[in-house]
């Protein structure tokens, strides 16, 4: 016996979308599929509530849908309806906003109990709302790009760069489980994308000082590269103030800046995206830093 919890809204017995939601319930409790457990804490949510569903106008399920979901955004929902998702979608267009959640998935019956539990072991076929992405995870993205210094991800050069093509998707799947199913250039496609939305929370500032990237600029293959080491301390025996910044960890960037010795003020660059800096170096060229960062400088320096 599968020890499952599953909820059935609205609580109704008049309607034969009932009939299928205590058929649906009595095979959890006879399923032997080992999966079944993926489908603990779901609620099924039946779209229509009477016994002419077919023909009812106002799709009430789906209130109830987003009233779960306003309660608890990690909620696990299957929408059932007789319906067509279509047809939902023209009567209530709120049908979309919850069909673009990863907690949320559509069924019509008739339906099996391993139908269900394949529905949840699939990424959703919504796309990802580039708007929706939070600031956690822009920084998770920034760190992903960061790790992948490949000049066209679409066509690695070589072993190692193909290698770190590979490790950016899979974590980028990781990141975002409705990209499970994506094939590598839509998820490198949509790594790009989002990294251009990177919210501009210095619009419009004018900073003065010099602003150093890390890897590939001070540090290259794990040791002090001297030549940026000597611009820096010139800049700064002019009096100008010194930030290192990067898109990588910076937990992890501090701690090899200490073992290396180097002590300038360590900050992280989408904290600046949208700011016009006095001086920027950088490995990438200016257009490519400016792309990824957004963030523009009136003196550029590309470490070669």
């Amino acid at each position: 016996m599968a020890n499952v919890t599953i909820e059935v809204l609205p609580k109704q017995s008049d309607s034969e979308d009932i009939w299928w939601a205590n058929k649906f319930n009595q095979d959890v409790n006879a399923s032997t599929n080992p999966q079944i457990g993926i489908l603990d804490g779901m609620t099924l949510v039946l779209v229509e509530n009477t016994a002419n569903g077919a023909y009812m106008q106002h799709c009430t399920g789906v209130d109830i849908a987003l009233d779960l979901v306003r309660k608890d955004p990690n909620k696990k929902i299957l929408l059932s309806s007789w319906l067509p998702i279509e047809f939902l979608k023209k009567q209530k267009p709120e049908v979309d906003i919850l069909l673009k959640r990863e907690t949320v998935r559509f069924i019509r019956p008739p339906y099996t109990i391993d139908e269900i539990i394949s529905i949840w072991e699939k990424p959703s076929a919504v796309e990802v709302s580039l708007e929706g992405i939070s600031k956690y995870n822009q920084r998770q993205i920034g760190i992903i790009l960061h790790g992948m210094r490949v000049a066209d991800p679409k066509q690695p050069q070589n072993n190692g760069e193909q290698a770190m093509v590979h490790d950016a998707i899979a974590e980028t799947k990781k990141l975002f489980p409705s990209l499970v199913a994506a094939s590598d250039d839509e998820v490198l496609d949509f790594l790009f994308e989002a990294s251009n939305g990177r919210p501009l929370v210095r619009q419009g500032e004018k900073l003065d000082g010099v602003f150093c990237d890390i890897d590939g600029t001070l540090i290259v293959n794990g040791n002090i590269n001297e030549k940026t080491l000597s611009v820096l301390k010139q800049y700064e025996a002019e009096g100008k103030q010194i930030t290192l910044w990067t898109d990588g960890n910076k937990e992890t960037t501090s701690v090899l800046l200490a073992n290396l010795g180097v002590s300038y003020p360590l900050m992280a660059k989408m904290d600046y995206a949208g700011a016009e800096v006095e001086i920027a170096l950088d490995d990438f060229d200016e257009f490519a830093f400016n792309a990824r960062t957004k963030i523009t400088a009136r003196t550029f320096i590309q470490v070669v």
